[in-house]
């Protein structure tokens, strides 16, 4: 079922970031091991959304800066952290300066992993992504 890109979360998250991992090729089976699922192999122990370890290395490999929101921004509904993808930059610096001239997506989560894992899902998948229902 097609989902708001801000609207994932756990389990959710992990497997839209799984399919964009998949971009790149498999994920290495010797780190993680495989489990079957209705919706092919999904990797044990892959858990992004809650493990720095595993997110951390796809902050840094998409140039994804994450900040807090202002306490304005929370009032009126924010959630705490926000993220943009720079990928496409040389730097984020060069990515930074970028901004003043282009279009960009902020994406928004409850804390750093959520809200860098959501902007590289906007990256991938643009602002909807498909995720099986039992995965909710």
């Amino acid at each position: 079922m097609k989902v708001k890109t801000s609207d994932l979360s756990g389990f959710a998250l992990d497997f839209a970031v799984l399919l964009g991992e998949y971009l790149n090729g498999p994920p290495d089976e010797r780190r993680f091991g495989f489990r079957q699922s209705g919706h092919g192999l999904v990797p044990r122990g892959y858990h992004p959304s809650s493990d720095p370890l595993q997110t951390y290395p796809i902050l840094q490999r998409y140039k994804i800066a994450v900040w807090p929101t202002l306490p304005e921004m929370v009032e009126a509904g924010f959630e705490e952290w926000a993220a943009i993808c720079f990928c496409d930059k040389d730097s984020i610096l060069g990515g930074i300066l970028h901004l003043r001239y282009t279009e960009y997506k902020e994406s928004f989560g409850k804390d750093i992993l959520e809200a860098g894992l959501r902007a590289y899902i906007v990256y991938r998948f643009g602002d909807e992504v498909e995720v099986p229902e039992e995965f909710l």
